[in-house]
């Protein structure tokens, strides 16, 4: 709603109304005096004025009236007119609305790509191959000669002992040679040998095995030369 009244009400009607009466009476003739006072009415008129002057007197004052109430009536529309005026130069300064500008549709940015999924690259892993263990050789046996220089070798450490320690001496020579007479008997087995020619070979070994304890070096020499000889019968029944 506005702060300013849309239309003026006017003059006030009771002011025009006093106006009115004021006027009636100034152009009215003056009433006769009232009969029952007898009172004498004295003339404010200076003596020797002429009617037209008073009548021109008159004349002025009601014009004086009329333009008062001119002047009022201006003066009352002025509050008015000023409104209006404040009221258009408030009107005037206010800023004229923005023409609108049409925007254009902004597209939506595209979806975000997933990340690639990198997958690990399958490193083919080379099987290792088995290296073959490396053979150990066993170190051959010395093939027992029954020479008489292994008997020697095995007299002579113990040239010097006789009885009990002699044969304590040459216990250990005369156990290897029991080994290696056992181990050409069970080759001579395996290969093939006659059996009567094993058996005569098993039967001397039992002799000589008494023996060790007063001959160690005999027994010795004939283990080694007993293997030597079931080797080589084993060689030749392959």
């Amino acid at each position: 709603m506005s702060q300013y009244p849309d239309a003026h009400p006017g003059p006030d009607p009771g002011l025009a109304r006093a106006v009115s009466a004021d006027l009636e009476g100034i152009f009215r003739p003056a009433a006769a005096p009232a009969a029952a006072r007898g009172a004498r009415v004295r003339s404010l008129r200076p003596a020797g004025e002429p009617r037209e002057g008073r009548r021109a007197r008159l004349g002025a004052m009601a014009a004086t009236a009329l333009a008062g109430l001119a002047i009022g009536a201006l003066a009352a529309k002025l509050p008015n007119t000023d409104r209006e005026a404040s009221r258009g130069a408030v009107l005037a300064a206010a800023p004229a609305p923005a023409a609108r500008i049409a925007v254009p549709p902004i597209d939506p940015a595209p979806p975000a790509v997933p990340p690639t999924k990198v997958e690990p690259a399958q490193v083919k892993v080379a099987e290792a191959v088995a290296e073959p263990a490396p053979t150990r050789l066993r170190p051959q046996k010395a093939k027992a000669t029954a020479g008489p220089d292994r008997a020697r070798s095995a007299r002579y450490r113990c040239a010097g002992l006789r009885g009990d320690a002699e044969a304590r001496c040459a216990y250990p020579a005369v156990m290897a040679a029991d080994r290696s007479l056992r181990a050409a008997y069970d080759r001579a087995v395996r290969a093939g040998v006659p059996r009567s020619t094993l058996v005569s070979y098993r039967s001397r070994w039992a002799r000589l095995r008494h023996r060790a304890d007063d001959q160690p070096a005999r027994v010795i020499s004939d283990y080694r030369r007993m293997a030597e000889d079931l080797n080589r019968l084993s060689r030749d029944v392959v």
